[in-house]
């Protein structure tokens, strides 16, 4: 079997990240793979080609210069696999001229367009599912929001597989320092979130919410990640008075040192797809306090006590003193349930499961 999967970008970002996890376990499986990629920095570059998988990227100008040729190549895949909307796109256009299905993973609770009209997008994104061998949500959450959005139709079956992790090649330790408990009480605590700067991961919120440990104990917020909200954010945090407290570190690599060196880490997003960050923070064994939104829930699992209402201040810093009050071997243990429910091998299973389904119609 030969798969292509095509992705908008191979930044690092969740999607992405979970791609190079499938891709991984599909060519160790004795499948050949292929990814094909539309705009922006090849972080992942290395990554997919150190896995066996071949990367390219699509150039319109050598579509339109040898239209044939590259049509050619499309039809030498078993398996068709679309990740985020310009993906989607291409993959449906394409359908019409290969006569080829498809299979696409939806990864977020958004429409699949937010530059056009909403009733465009959601007849847009109902024409590309139904159009498809396959469709697969990343979880219940993403799952049910199409569904009631009307962002797929009825008749279209949908398959929820969640994000698979590799533990082994995402974290080498659950930690460089002995983790005893820090408590509240004590100064210089670490703060963590990680996640693009967008509406979305309602970091005003968040800033807000921990302001007052941060000015009471001289403690620090770390933000990794980058978006449009840039500017706005770092002038709020100016406004606030916590320059020499939150800090904003753009994109990263790798994540884990930061992750190892936190003493909590914070989810506010007001929703999610899945929400892999969490797995890479559950892996360190870090504290955990995050929003109660769907998606969240099916990872941290719905009776995880930290688990919160972002809306209601003095429940978020009430819950944000337990938790510091708590030791992280606590959490650590409580994680490990958890993280078995999110296999990588098992992901790659269900995956194959879909398309095996679809070629046998």
């Amino acid at each position: 079997m030969q798969i292509l999967h095509i992705i908008t970008t191979i930044e690092r970002g969740g999607a992405e990240i979970q791609l190079l996890s499938l891709a991984r376990k599909q060519v160790q499986s004795g499948t050949r793979v292929s990814c094909l990629y539309f705009k922006g920095a090849p972080d992942l570059r290395q990554d997919f080609e150190k896995a066996g998988v071949s990367v390219d990227k699509f150039s319109l100008t050598s579509f339109l210069v040898r239209p044939t040729r590259y049509l050619q190549w499309l039809r030498g895949f078993n398996v068709i696999h679309a990740h985020l909307s310009r993906a989607e796109l291409f993959v449906f256009i394409a359908s019409f001229i290969i006569h080829r299905g498809y299979f696409v993973t939806r990864h977020n609770t958004e429409t699949i367009s937010q530059k056009i009209p909403l009733i465009v997008s959601k007849n847009l994104s109902r024409a590309i599912l139904d159009r498809a061998l396959g469709v697969i949500a990343i979880s219940d959450a993403v799952k049910n929001f199409l569904i009631s959005e009307m962002e797929i139709s009825k008749t279209q079956k949908i398959t929820t597989i969640h994000y698979g992790y590799e533990r082994a090649m995402r974290s080498s330790s659950l930690n460089s320092r002995i983790r005893h408990g820090v408590r509240s009480t004590e100064r210089n605590l670490k703060f963590l979130t990680i996640g693009r700067l967008e509406p979305q991961k309602n970091l005003l919120t968040l800033i807000n919410a921990i302001s007052p440990f941060l000015k009471e104990s001289n403690s620090s917020l770390t933000i990794i990640g980058e978006g449009s909200l840039r500017k706005k954010i770092q002038k709020h945090i100016e406004l606030s008075g916590l320059t020499n407290h939150v800090y904003l570190l753009g994109k990263k690599e790798d994540v884990f040192e930061d992750l190892n060196r936190a003493d909590l880490f914070l989810l506010f997003s007001k929703y999610e797809g899945f929400g892999l960050v969490l797995l890479e923070a559950m892996d360190c064994g870090i504290r955990i306090v995050a929003n109660r939104v769907p998606a969240v829930e099916e990872v941290l699992g719905n009776d995880f006590e930290f688990l919160i209402d972002v809306r209601n201040e003095i429940e978020t810093r009430l819950s944000i003193k337990i938790a510091l009050n708590r030791s992280m071997e606590w959490f650590a243990q409580s994680y490990q349930p958890r993280l078995q429910k999110f296999d990588a091998v098992e992901n790659c299973k269900k995956h194959q499961e879909v398309y095996g389904k679809a070629t046998q119609r």
